[in-house]
């Protein structure tokens, strides 16, 4: 039986795997976007942590780098995550 996946809310940019949070800003959106079409992994930086996102919502995540998101996503067992909703602090979706 397999446990629930924990839902989670968190604040912060999209970036690749491969760079890190090099890419979590604004600054870094190209190289994010470029680095994901050579085959990196996506993830969430938030609170100095990186949370891979899984792979069926990379195109959400690429879709998004460069702004700063509040996610709210299901954290599976391998820590990853499954996004539910993106918005913006601002209120915009």
């Amino acid at each position: 039986e397999r446990p629930e996946a924990k839902t989670v809310e968190l604040t912060g940019y999209f970036t690749d795997e491969w760079c890190g949070k090099s890419n979590a800003n604004p600054e870094g959106a190209e190289c994010a976007r470029r680095c994901a079409g050579k085959g990196s992994a996506m993830a969430l930086y938030a609170g100095e942590k990186l949370y891979r996102i899984a792979d069926d919502d990379k195109q959400k995540a690429v879709d998004h780098v460069g702004i700063e998101v509040i996610v709210v996503a299901r954290m599976g067992q391998d820590g990853s995550l499954r996004i539910d909703e993106i918005s913006r602090p601002d209120g915009d979706r």
